[in-house]
């Protein structure tokens, strides 16, 4: 069982009894002038300091109360012994849930609590770009930067924003960082975006350039050296590998704190250097209670000294901060407000019930889902309304619809948090729903990659599909792999893909919802019959990493286009997605996918509550998509082989008899 913070008293108090003295001690420093302070530190064995870290938090902002509880209590027990405490964030602060919605709305709760809390160090992910490079200008400027709020110090050190762009601000965010603690120690910080989170898992940075993780390192790491860093922390917005390539290859690092994988991970010592990050959603605070010894310059870590553990569970047993808790409820109406304008007073709140389900429209890994095929038949059926014509598709990755739904009443928040949360052009809250042509060929080309990417990049790519229903054998979504890396999309390998995985493909041809019954047609390969597809217009900006694959591959290749068959942009010059494409609604604004899904969920009959009531043909999967087992493709050349040694063979044994003067059938 995890040590609660109202047991860390506890534990305090029962630790060695050094830490009265060097508590003790510590009150007779802090009595002496500056320079007896600095000549005694040089003389002390050790120095104590605790670190406590989150990551992910994703726009969680309703959990804030329950860790500034923690962070008060732990605060208060060390400030006893003057401990000095640190607390630090990976990155990732923002979206996609939909109170990341109060950032395109002139706010930014995140960084807002974050510094009432007491943050020291805040580093940029890859979901902070969500909202655009000039979107995450704006955001930090809602925070207070450059300013007063620069206490809370937002840092990123391989992130290169061009001359005169508004990210180029001093001070709006910086490279590195120093802070003095009471205690005499100065700690450097560092705070890369690791490989696995550079672009194009960055989709919207526009001109902002990257510096490769480990050069930036190597470079902060000396300078932090040189303006008397002690201690050197990097804070990344990176994964597990990646944090521990980085300690492998950049020497000088003490403590490397990461985030992006969403997974708590103990301390891993890694040459000399401590590597660890927390789980997501502030489920967890991250503590590590360090001692800095003066005579060699090393940490060590002093946890399984006190019984503390390395992962605090934020649950009910921690007291809430009362005022953090009203900044989030004030956060909360403002939100709601911002609901209430966006749907022309449609909806007032964000707990407003829209529809009720029986049962549950769940999400799982690697197959069709029932809240997939809601959320692809809300795209398809609602922008075909706004469009005035028919739309044959939609599709969406796994990773795009991956929340469930369910039983009960569901509320405007739920459906809008079941896509990720970004914008458009129109920098107002949500992903855009864009369509465009594309020929029958280039749909099923589409399912290929659909098809090829989870084998590398997890069940996020699986795809949900509306129109269509199909069977494909996912033994065949690779034909072989090259033991080497071409492109930073699937790994340390290259996939060539079959094209051959989709055994067959069927067109819907009914209207409405995507019925079980035989209103199909097949979708040949090779059809170059135009056909509307819809999606999100998060998988556009994916496609610029397509074009890079289709340079090797070319069979791959696939491009939007008007009714005519003429390319149409999808991208503009600052990346943003092209008008072209974008779907509006009635009055001419965007149509946003949350918009699409709880129109398609209230235009659904009501039930005996009067609450329009989704329907039973959601309970379970709808035989869209199907695997089967077929011949693998590369035994084919085997068997084609063996038919030939087999021919040759007979065709040699036959001359043989010929030559003896046996003749074929005597």
């Amino acid at each position: 069982m995890p040590v609660k913070v109202m047991e860390l008293g506890k534990y305090l108090a029962g630790a060695p009894v050094r830490r009265f003295l060097a508590a003790t001690f510590s009150v007779l420093l802090l009595a002496l002038p500056a320079s007896a302070v600095s000549q005694e530190i040089s003389q002390s064995k050790e120095l104590y300091f605790t670190v406590l870290h989150t990551n992910d938090i994703h726009s969680h902002i309703h959990r804030f109360p329950l860790l500034a509880g923690a962070v008060n209590e732990i605060g208060s027990n060390k400030a006893k012994s003057g401990e000095p405490v640190i607390l630090t964030d990976g990155g990732d602060f923002i979206s996609p849930t939909i109170y990341s919605w109060l950032n395109f709305l002139g706010f930014a709760p995140e960084l807002d609590i974050m510094q009432q809390i007491g943050y020291d160090v805040i580093t940029l992910g890859n979901h902070e770009f969500d909202p655009g490079h000039r979107g995450l200008a704006q955001i930090l400027k809602n925070a207070g930067y450059p300013g007063e709020k620069n206490k809370t110090v937002v840092i990123s050190t391989n992130t290169l924003p061009p001359e005169n762009h508004p990210l180029a601000e001093p001070r709006l965010f910086e490279k590195t960082c120093l802070k003095k603690l009471d205690n005499g120690l100065t700690i450097g910080f560092l705070g890369v975006l690791g490989r696995s989170t550079l672009p194009p898992f960055i989709f919207k940075h526009g001109p902002i350039k990257f510096n490769d993780p480990h050069e930036a390192a190597r470079e902060a790491v000396t300078q932090l050296r040189a303006q008397g860093a002690d201690v050197i922390i990097a804070v990344n917005h990176a994964s597990a590998r990646d944090n521990i390539e980085l300690a492998r290859e950049v020497p000088g690092i003490d403590l490397i704190l990461g985030g992006h994988d969403h997974e708590r991970m103990e301390p891993l010592w890694v040459n000399h250097t401590i590597v660890l990050q927390t789980s997501a959603y502030l489920q967890h605070l991250c503590i590590l209670e360090l001692a800095f010894d003066c005579s060699s310059g090393k940490l060590r870590l002093r946890n399984k000294e006190t019984g503390l553990p390395y992962h605090l569970e934020l649950d009910k047993s921690i007291t809430e901060d009362p005022l953090i808790a009203e900044m989030v409820a004030g956060y909360e109406q403002e939100l709601n407000r911002g609901i209430n304008a966006l749907t022309g007073g449609k909806v007032k709140s964000m707990d407003e019930v829209v529809a009720y389900a029986d049962f549950e429209l769940y999400s799982a890994p690697f197959q069709e889902t029932p809240m997939g095929n809601f959320a692809t038949d809300a795209l398809r059926i609602v922008a075909g309304q706004k469009l005035g014509e028919r739309v044959d598709f939609a599709l969406l990755p796994s990773g795009l619809c991956w929340k469930s739904l369910g039983p009960g009443k569901i509320t405007f928040k739920e459906l809008a948090d079941i896509t990720l949360t970004g914008t458009g052009s129109d920098m107002l809250p949500g992903h855009p729903v864009v369509s465009f042509y594309l020929t029958g060929e280039e749909v099923r080309r589409i399912l290929e990659i659909f098809f090829l990417l989870p084998e590398f990049r997890g069940y996020a790519e699986y795809p949900q599909i509306s129109g269509l229903r199909l069977a494909y054998d996912p033994q065949r979504a690779v034909l072989f792999n090259l033991p080497f890396k071409i492109i930073d999309v699937f790994g340390d390998s290259t996939p060539i893909p079959s094209l051959r995985s989709v055994i067959n493909a069927e067109r819907f041809t009914g209207e409405g919802r995507q019925t079980l019954n035989d209103d199909f047609v097949p979708l040949a390969r090779g059809d170059q019959k135009l056909y509307r597809v819809a999606t999100e217009s998060y998988v556009l900006y994916h496609l610029p990493t397509l074009e890079k694959i289709t340079h090797i591959l070319p069979m791959l290749k696939i491009v939007p286009k008007d009714a005519s068959g003429n390319p149409v942009p999808y991208l503009d010059h600052e990346g943003n997605i092209s008008e072209e494409i974008l779907v509006y609604d009635e009055e001419g604004s965007e149509l946003k996918v949350w918009m699409a899904l709880v129109e398609y969920a209230a235009a659904h009959p009501p039930g005996p509550e009067g609450i329009p009531q989704i329907p039973p043909y959601y309970r379970e999967p709808a035989n869209r998509i199907s695997s089967r087992r077929t011949f693998p493709l590369l035994a084919w050349p085997g068997l084609i082989l063996v038919g030939i040694a087999a021919l040759i063979f007979g065709l040699r044994l036959r001359r043989r008899k010929i030559a003896r003067g046996v003749w074929p059938g005597q």
